[in-house]
């Protein structure tokens, strides 16, 4: 054990202590504190460790409302007061954004969510060997929960029904040892009080989970209820084969632009929208409102056609690159539903269909949008974009270490406007990090 005095945060939003030439990372610590910690990883040069006491508090601290804080790997900032947790986040996305990108970037504040609970509108849930739903704790083992603080009340209501189907009519779970029995995982989505519900399953077998649709009826909740097939070992939860079981095929929701325009836009189970709605809103607005003016822009990464339509509104072209194929669908049934003449979609990767809307005109009148996964974007990506010489680049990430990576690429031909952070995630280490660039010798 050994006792340690907190005197900076970490790039994960852990407590860094030093002592004799040696980094020790303590989580759910806050600079200023003097706590007891036990090393769980020592290495040559630094140690992991576990928070086993604090003995002098930071004023900042507060007592955590969840129950599973302790165990849970996900709200690593729960101890800590809201206003601090911006402040920490501001500090570490800086940190890491000019750490590894060498470049000197200013952020500016975090935009605060206008919840910091119950503001999670998607939760995936793994189902362990017992058929009891969990989430993962520090370590990455599973462990039971009954309800998560960050997402909605009614999510949380759907996992108790949930729960209680799965002992009632004792269906099991599964076994990656032996790669076979039933559950896997459950996915809840929800959107203006209406809800996607999908079972990952290890076959196409439906019959067992067909009467949990009663169960959500009796309870008057409007829904989709769904089974997604996945046989394989490994981390992937949602393949693409996805069999309707009852109730709604799509959720139907509607985003008002700052002109006024209302966008009615669908979501499916496989379909990607940011979890936090408020937040959401935030980001599409600022980008909406840096593309005006623009003649053509491609939104590559668009997801379910949501800020493509949003960013039509402005442009006299947009063009949305899209990989997963249902995700493209609801982007084109978006764009008939709305009569929006001035959007293409592309189901393609993203370097394929970049090669596909080259733009011939000049590079003031071009943007493209960058909003990939948390593993940033494709290097060949970069690479076509930087060809392409698009006058502005608006890059979304939800990962300050690989948007830094990639910064570092386009840095040598583009200029930073602004960096904005914006906190979809509240209560945890993760942010939203938006980054306006502007081609070098062109305004």
């Amino acid at each position: 054990m050994k006792t340690l005095d907190i005197i900076d945060i970490g790039n994960n939003c852990e407590g860094i202590a030093k002592e004799n030439g040696k980094v020790y990372f303590v989580p759910k610590t806050l600079v200023g504190e003097k706590v007891c910690a036990k090393v769980i990883k020592e290495k040559s040069n630094f140690c992991n460790c576990k928070l086993a006491e604090v003995k002098s508090p930071s004023v900042g601290r507060v007592i955590p409302k969840c129950e599973y804080f302790d165990i849970c790997g996900g709200c690593q900032l729960q101890h800590t007061s809201y206003e601090n947790q911006l402040k920490i986040k501001k500090q570490t996305t800086q940190n890491t954004i000019s750490k590894i990108s060498k470049l000197n970037i200013t952020l500016e504040s975090v935009l605060p969510s206008n919840q910091e609970f119950g503001y999670r509108n998607k939760m995936v849930f793994a189902i362990n060997k017992d058929g009891k739903i969990c989430m993962h704790d520090i370590e990455g083992n599973l462990f039971e929960v009954k309800r998560c603080l960050i997402t909605t009340d009614n999510i949380n209501k759907i996992v108790t029904l949930a729960q209680k189907y799965i002992d009632d009519y004792k269906l099991q779970s599964f076994d990656k040892k032996v790669a076979k029995t039933y559950l896997r995982y459950l996915v809840i989505r929800e959107l203006d009080n209406k809800f996607l519900i999908t079972f990952v399953i290890s076959n196409d077998n439906t019959k067992p989970l067909i009467k949990f649709a009663e169960v959500l009826k009796n309870n008057d909740i409007i829904f989709g209820l769904f089974a997604n097939v996945n046989s394989k070992n490994g981390s992937l939860i949602l393949t693409e084969k996805f069999i309707h079981i009852d109730g709604l095929k799509h959720i139907t929701s509607e985003y008002k632009t700052q002109s006024g325009k209302a966008i009615k836009y669908p979501i499916s189970p496989a379909s990607f929208m940011q979890v936090n709605s408020y937040i959401k809103d935030q980001i599409y607005a600022f980008v909406e409102d840096k593309l005006k003016g623009f003649k053509f822009v491609v939104d590559a990464y668009s997801g379910a056609g949501l800020l493509t339509a949003i960013i039509s509104q402005n442009v006299e072209q947009v063009v949305g690159i899209e990989v997963v194929k249902q995700a493209s669908k609801d982007a084109d049934r978006l764009k008939q539903d709305n009569n929006i003449n001035n959007m293409k979609n592309i189901n393609a990767d993203c370097v394929v269909g970049l090669d596909k809307v080259q733009y011939k005109g000049k590079s003031e009148d071009f943007a493209i949008v960058l909003d990939p996964p948390r593993k940033g974007a494709d290097q060949l990506v970069l690479q076509k974009v930087i060809l392409a010489k698009p006058g502005k680049i608006i890059y979304i990430s939800c990962n300050p270490a690989t948007l830094a990576r990639d910064l570092s690429v386009l840095a040598k031909f583009y200029e930073i406007e602004s960096v904005r952070a914006f906190d979809m995630f509240a209560n945890t280490a993760e942010i939203e990090t938006v980054v306006t660039l502007n081609i070098r010798g062109e305004k």
